[in-house]
This record gives structure tokens, sequence and C-alpha cells, in this order.
């Protein structure tokens, strides 16, 4: 097994099972054999996944759009497995892992809130396992942490409209919504954007306020409830999109190089609706 799957061997072992160097990893596993859930979990992989052959021409879609995109990158090699619940997506520098037990359906994980609270349920289906892997590689090919809040929220579009250029879904799965969360969003667009402006956040450095809008919760902080989470990366999704269409002859390599993200908001003309 390390001589077929070179360093990610190791990061499955240690890093997706946490299993030590120093116990024995047959043993380990069979042990987790003995879980109930775990044993659903295969039985049902078993069912779903036996013939991956729809996703693999997904996967291979999507990377062979992506590499003409950007040809100075290198195509990920694909290995799905089994991570105890413990990561739906696990990347290194030259592998994108899926982690099959973690598209099962949504009602499979009613046992594991405590781990993967309900709102993050629907993203467990099959529907949205192509997307949710290379969403996560490029996130990893294109990392963003610093800047202002709308430098992320930007960032974050950029990531979501490059996923709508390398694959054919719709809209609510890039963005990793449900349909009504969709709609919510598109029904409250110049709520949110209104929301933004009266707090004053698009121009805030603290990281602290500009994560609990750009990662994963319930709803979206100071939204209805109805919300989704992350709603502000949609408005940042927007923005770059409306960017795009004004800049038809930009290239997404050249998008990612840019970094000022109050030129690419003033040049979007952007006008929430």
């Amino acid at each position: 097994l390390q001589l077929i799957y070179g360093d990610f061997w190791q990061d499955y072992k240690q890093g997706i099972l946490y299993i030590p160097e120093s116990e024995d990893f047959n043993f380990v596993v069979n042990e987790m054999k003995l879980n109930e859930n775990i044993k659903s979990a295969l039985s049902l992989m078993q069912d779903n996944y036996q013939n991956f052959n729809n996703y693999s021409l997904k996967l291979n879609d999507a990377i062979i759009n992506y590499t003409e995109f950007f040809p100075a990158k290198k195509a990920p090699r694909i290995v799905t497995y089994f991570g105890a619940f413990n990561f739906p997506i696990a990347v290194n520098q030259n592998t994108l892992g899926i982690g099959l037990e973690m598209f099962l359906g949504s009602s499979f994980y009613k046992d594991l809130s405590y781990k993967y609270p309900p709102y993050m349920h629907h993203q467990f289906s099959s529907e949205y396992l192509v997307c949710t892997a290379m969403d996560e590689w490029l996130k990893s090919e294109f990392s963003f942490n610093k800047g202002s809040f709308l430098a992320n929220i930007i960032h974050q579009g950029k990531i979501k409209y490059i996923l709508t250029r390398i694959l054919d879904e719709e809209e609510h799965i890039i963005m990793r919504f449900t349909e009504e969360q969709l709609n919510w969003c598109e029904l409250s667009e110049f709520s949110i954007w209104s929301f933004l402006i009266s707090k004053g956040l698009l121009y805030s450095n603290d990281r602290f306020e500009i994560e609990k809008f750009i990662n994963p919760a319930p709803s979206s902080r100071g939204m209805p409830e109805e919300s989704p989470g992350q709603a502000v990366n949609w408005i940042g999704f927007k923005i770059v999109e409306k960017f795009m269409q004004n800049n038809p002859d930009l290239t997404l390599e050249e998008l990612m190089q840019i970094q000022d993200a109050q030129y690419i908001l003033q040049k979007s003309k952007y006008r929430a609706k």
C-alpha cells in the first residue's frame, strides 16, 4: 500500500484514521469494523459506490478543465477511502482523497450530529461529492487567510466561479447550499449587501469576525434564521461573476492573480438586486 499510494498512505493511517505508527494497523481496522455505524457505512458504500464510473468521469472532466485553465498546475491523483467519518475530503500535494462514507445521504448522519451538526447533513449526499472534492482541491491550491472582509469573500467567490467553469453543476451544489437556501439568498441579495454596508464589515480586518461569516455555520450571523451560513461567500461569487461578465477576455489565471479586491468590486459594477 505504501508503494501504491506513496505519501498519502501515511496521511491516511496517521492523519485520517489517527493510527499511530506504533500500533498494528490490521488490529485497529478489525476493531473498527465491529462498530455498528462503521459496519452500516461499509455496507452502504459497497451498495452506492461499487460502480464509481459516473463519478470518475465527472472528476476526470473537471480535472481536465482545471488543467486547461491552469496549465502550470498538476492534475491531482484521485483516491477514495473509508475515513471513519473524520474527513470527507483529504488533500495533500499530489492527491485528492474522497471519504466515501461521508456521502451516503443526509439521513445517515443523525447519530453523528455531535461531530457534524444537522445544518451540514444535506452536503453528505452523493450529488455533492464531485463538487465538494473539487472545491477543497481548489482551496488547497489557492489558499488565502489574510486581508479584509471584502478580500476574503471575493476570494471565496473566485473559487466558486472557477467551479462553475470546470463543472456542470447547479448553483446550489456549487455553493454547497440547499435549493431553499440559495432561493433565500436570491430573494435577500439586497438585504445581505445592505447589512454588510451598514455594519461596516467590508473593510474590517478582524480575522475572528471574518471567519464567523465565511466558515460553515447554521445561519449567517445577524441575518434571519433561514439564511445559510456563508451567505456572504455567495455575495462574493456574485461580485466575481459580474466582474468576469464585464471582462470576458480575462482568463481564470489572470483573475486569480488580481489581489486588489476593491478593484474587482469597482470593475464588476456590482449592484445588489
